[in-house]
C-alpha cells in the first residue's frame, strides 16, 4: 500500500467516527424521544403521577386519569404539554 493511499484511508476512518460520535451525542442530548431530555421528562411525569390526587382541585382530578401507556408511547412534545397542565393545575391550588 502506498503511503498517500493509507494516508486517504486513515483521514476517512476519522472523519467517519467522528460524525458517528456526533450523531450519537445529537440523539442522546436533543431526540425527544430517547435521548436525556426525554428522560428527565419521563422521571418528572413519574413524579407528578406518584403525587396523585395530591394538590389537585376536584374539577382537575382528570389529568390523573390517562393511560400511562398511551402517555409513555405518546410523542414528546405530548408528554411535556401533560405535565405543564398537572404542574400548572398544582401551582395554581397552592396560590
Amino acid at each position: 500500500m502506498n503511503p498517500a493511499l493509507w494516508a486517504q484511508q486513515l483521514v476517512i476512518r476519522l472523519l467517519e467516527i467522528t460524525h458517528g460520535q456526533w450523531l450519537y451525542r445529537n440523539v442522546q442530548v436533543h431526540d425527544t424521544v430517547t435521548g436525556v431530555l426525554a428522560g428527565q421528562l419521563q422521571v418528572e411525569i413519574e413524579t407528578q403521577i406518584q403525587l396523585g390526587e395530591e394538590g389537585l382541585e376536584e374539577a382537575d382530578k382528570y389529568l390523573l386519569e390517562i393511560n400511562l401507556e398511551d402517555l409513555e408511547t405518546a410523542s414528546g412534545e405530548t408528554q411535556a404539554h401533560w405535565l405543564l397542565a398537572i404542574t400548572a393545575t398544582r401551582e395554581a391550588r397552592l396560590l
